[in-house]
């Protein structure tokens, strides 16, 4: 299963308008203070210093061509599925621009195990637009899917910003959180989101803040790896 950054939905149903750099993703749960500690390093401009567990990372940049390389050491390189637009406005350093009608994926995700290990996914995101996509409702961070069609692991932002909702499917059922304690999300400016299972609890992660925890018992499904499409 591909993963996908940008995008929630088939097509481009529901993606994401703006920047994007920085991303990674964990085959553990984070402790509290190892979020804190990568967002005051993305703070600083500072390379990530949390390397245990760290399956995918792309720092994005990248001056030409249509890919971008996982520097984790585990070969999960990305490629763009339409035009890819490099920008000198990355947060650390370059990025890329996503107009709603592009996403990366990589083919295959090594290293990411299912069973009851927990995950984290964390990126710096800059939303510089309303949604782009057939539905138009959320900007989209991240996907998960089970098989082609059932939504599993997601992490998405309302249209109006003023809430981050995750999604996590596991043995006993999908759990989903809304969770509006962070405030209205501000437009125009770099952005540390994502979210996390650590077996017990599915949250969103903001700015370097673990947020509210929703129940997510079990264990994830055997075709239920950290995904995006």
């Amino acid at each position: 299963f591909p993963v996908t950054i940008a995008s929630i939905g088939y097509g481009f149903a529901n993606s994401h308008v703006g920047l994007v750099d920085e991303v990674k993703i964990y085959n553990r749960a984070l402790t509290s203070g190892e979020v804190q500690t990568l967002y005051q390093k993305g703070v600083d401009r500072v390379r990530t210093q949390v390397k245990d567990g760290c399956v995918l990372y792309l720092p994005m940049e990248e001056v030409s061509g249509n890919a971008v390389t996982d520097l984790s050491k585990n070969g999960n390189n990305a490629v763009c599925l339409s035009g890819l637009v490099f920008t000198s406005d990355g947060y650390r350093s370059r990025g890329i621009a996503f107009s709603g009608v592009q996403y990366y994926h990589a083919s295959t995700l090594s290293g990411v195990y299912v069973g009851n290990s927990g995950f984290t996914v964390l990126g710096w995101y800059k939303i510089t637009g309303v949604p782009a996509g057939t539905l138009d409702n959320y900007h989209g961070i991240f996907l998960g899917l089970n098989g082609q069609t059932t939504y599993t692991n997601r992490c998405l932002i309302s249209k109006d910003r003023d809430f981050i909702t995750t999604q996590v499917t596991t043995t006993s059922g999908q759990a989903t959180n809304i969770d509006d304690g962070f405030g209205v999300i501000t437009s125009g400016v770099y952005n540390q989101i994502g979210f996390g299972w650590d077996t017990v609890n599915c949250y969103a992660i903001f700015n370097g803040i673990m947020g509210q925890n929703e129940v997510a018992m079990g264990d994830l499904l055997s075709s239920n790896i950290v995904t995006g499409k």
